[in-house]
């Protein structure tokens, strides 16, 4: 119910009618705040101011009828298989966080999150994504952060992360690639504030150091890629042991690097694939 006005109030201090005007459109839009932040909460759902929190309730579907005023809407620890176009009924514009992790996410439809254009971080992450399709992140350009790991991706579609023109950080740890992902540095895919990359447990097993030596230094030390199947040959090491990708080794080496300075063998002992 929207405040009564007090009588005191209807004066104005100069004894004009503009005070109480004043007054009016004050209270009035208290009026309002206070009404769209007790509209309805979807009933499987709790909900505190700008938050809806409906994580863990065994949902195979989104909750309709989501309030338009969330800023953060948390999805994860459900059953969801899938993101359509239409999973929500309306547009969601104030929302900037969207959690939809620990699901059984195993497909995203084109232009799946155009009900939410000013997402500034996503989390996607433990579903079962085997591969994107080039325009499901389509009109996400405030994005700043993309978590993807503990998924079973194997392949990005060309242009799959076209348009993150705000992207930072993107996590892909924990799938199944098998390529260093490059088009996210160059050509019509690329990521122009990416500073740091998650590569780590895939199945990558060759890196493209001359290509990374192109990049910034702010790039270079922020790709991460331990866990990986890594082919080192003498060559290879030669060629990153005087350069600033070094950094990025580092990720993936945890040794003293003079204690193989001479001595190629010593990759064996840091569970790395030698190849002669």
């Amino acid at each position: 119910m929207c405040p009564v006005v007090p009588q005191p109030l209807c004066v104005s201090i100069d004894g004009h009618l503009h005070g109480f005007r004043v007054t009016l459109a004050f209270l009035l839009s208290m009026c309002l705040s206070r009404m769209m932040f007790t509209a309805a909460c979807p009933p499987p759902c709790l909900c505190a101011s700008d938050i809806v929190s409906c994580s863990g309730r065994n949902l195979s579907t989104v909750p309709p009828d989501l309030p338009g005023y969330v800023t953060r809407l948390d999805l994860s620890h459900n059953v969801l298989t899938a993101l359509l176009l239409d999973w929500s009924d309306r547009r969601l514009d104030r929302l900037t966080v969207l959690v939809l992790s620990r699901n059984a996410i195993i497909h995203l439809a084109p232009d799946a999150f155009a009900p939410t254009p000013h997402l500034r971080h996503l989390d996607l992450s433990s579903n079962g994504l085997s591969w994107l399709n080039a325009s499901a992140f389509h009109g996400l350009g405030e994005l700043e952060v993309l978590l993807l790991f503990g998924n079973r991706i194997c392949q990005t579609m060309a242009g799959a992360f076209e348009g993150l023109s705000s992207l930072e950080r993107l996590y892909l740890g924990g799938n199944r690639l098998t390529a260093f992902p490059l088009e996210l540095y160059q050509r019509n895919g690329a990521l122009p504030r990416l500073r740091f990359l998650d590569l780590s447990t895939n199945m990558v097993r060759q890196v493209p150091v001359q290509s990374l030596l192109s990049l910034a230094t702010w790039q270079q030390g922020g790709i991460y890629l331990q866990g990986n199947p890594l082919v080192c040959d003498c060559a290879f090491f030669n060629t990153i042991y005087f350069t600033t990708v070094i950094r990025l080794l580092f990720n993936v080496i945890p040794t003293v690097w003079t204690d193989m300075e001479t001595d190629c063998q010593s990759f064996i002992h840091m569970n790395l694939q030698i190849k002669k």
